[in-house]
């Protein structure tokens, strides 16, 4: 089991729908999403954001500046990106043991 546990201090954001071709030659739009999360401008997460069900696994890329990308269903996406614009400090982290992973903060002064 690998914990990997990365703390950022920037973001980036990307949200876009487009045309996915269908089998009757119609198509269809898609909205989907993904926040790059960054430390010091240097890029250590990706929070994608999909409208799928079943959600696609966590990963991460492993080596000296592991990547880590973590995976929502596209309904999470205001609910996670108001995390990033009102709460800090801020972490990613991953659990390799079952994939698990997401965003938390340390204490956080009240008042």
């Amino acid at each position: 089991m690998v914990y990997v546990n990365r703390e950022f201090n920037q973001y980036r954001l990307t949200y876009y729908n487009f045309l996915e071709a269908t089998a009757d030659g119609r198509g269809d739009y898609e909205t989907t999403g993904d926040i790059e999360l960054i430390f010091d401008n240097e890029t250590v997460a990706y929070v994608d954001f999909y409208d799928e069900i079943p959600i696609r696994r966590n990963s991460y890329t492993g080596g000296f500046f592991p990547v880590i990308y973590i995976n929502f269903h596209l309904s999470r996406f205001n609910e996670i990106f108001n995390i990033l614009r009102n709460v800090r400090p801020l972490f990613v982290w991953l659990d390799t043991n079952g994939w698990r992973g997401g965003i938390y903060s340390n204490a956080v002064s009240i008042g």
